[in-house]
């Protein structure tokens, strides 16, 4: 009876404590919300964007309760630089194999991809009608959608026409990835957020900085990023797109990882391979970046 009595009290002063949690965060985030509708009205903010505004971060503060940051543990401040890398794979690996250059890299560069994952990716939050890029502007990041919706728009080849447009579908395309492997794409068309979005970033430096720390590591993207490049310089200026489809471009990408093979692959790259790559010393993203001008330089029509 004594120890029923302990478990029943200890029960109950957990779910007091949790209320009593819920009712302070509860306050708190009303009297955030106060502060937030007296500053759009003390500086006489247009209805349209106020709305807009506040829409915006009731959906931020959902988001953050569901997926709980990092940032809100101040305790795994504490673990080593490994298991951070390992923890923040484990978090975001299922949006980067959506690519088979990632989903290649889990078998065999896993300590890569790791570091990766906790160096060279940040979150970005949309709201409905934000641009995540317009044309002419300088890529930096390879994305990934994990929510909402995205439509990206390239104008028609004359500039005449309508414009081409596509949808962007979540864990299964990818966007601007000729920003990992030169350091001149300029976006060709407008991604817009036709939904709250949440995007996940890879920053282009950060992969080139962990890429030349870890020769086979770099000798791998160096020679994935030839094929890519040659395939993408192949194509006519019309065709080319800051989107990847995953069901219509996972087949030929995977023919570009070093190991795999694809019929017409060889046609697409420049020969010798040797002048541009050997395993010591290695070429920097510069070298990388020889083959790929006539891209760079197509960036506008």
């Amino acid at each position: 009876v004594v120890f029923a009595l302990v478990g029943f009290s200890y029960v109950v002063g957990s779910i007091s404590g949790s209320l009593a949690e819920l009712r302070d965060l509860s306050e708190q985030t009303s009297q955030e919300f106060w502060k937030l509708r007296k500053f759009l009205g003390r500086h006489q903010v247009p209805l349209a964007l106020s709305m807009r505004i506040r829409r915006f971060v009731e959906h931020a503060l959902s988001k953050q309760k569901e997926s709980m940051p990092i940032k809100n543990v101040p305790v795994l401040n504490l673990i080593s630089d490994q298991l951070m890398n390992e923890l923040q794979f484990a978090i975001n690996i299922k949006h980067l194999v959506v690519h088979p250059l990632f989903a290649h890299m889990t078998l065999h560069q896993v300590v890569v991809i790791q570091r990766l994952c906790n160096r060279a990716l940040h979150r970005k939050y949309l709201a409905r009608g934000d641009h995540l890029f317009v044309p002419q502007e300088l890529a930096c990041h390879l994305h990934f959608l994990i929510s909402g919706r995205l439509l990206y728009r390239r104008s028609a080849k004359d500039g005449i026409g309508r414009p081409r447009e596509e949808w962007v579908d979540h864990d299964e395309d990818w966007i601007t990835e000729p920003a990992l492997w030169t350091p001149d794409w300029h976006q060709l068309g407008w991604l817009l957020a036709s939904s709250e979005a949440t995007v996940l970033s890879l920053n282009a430096s950060v992969l080139e900085e962990i890429a030349r720390t870890n020769p086979v590591a770099h000798h791998f993207f160096s020679e994935y990023a030839i094929a890519f490049m040659s395939w993408m310089n192949s194509m006519p200026y019309h065709e080319l797109s800051d989107i990847l489809q995953g069901e219509d471009h996972s087949k030929t990408v995977r023919g570009f990882i070093p190991g795999c093979e694809v019929d017409h692959l060889q046609d697409l790259i420049d020969e010798p391979r040797a002048s541009f790559f050997s395993p010591f010393p290695l070429p920097g993203r510069d070298s990388i970046s020889r083959i790929v001008g006539s891209v760079s330089s197509r960036s506008t029509p």
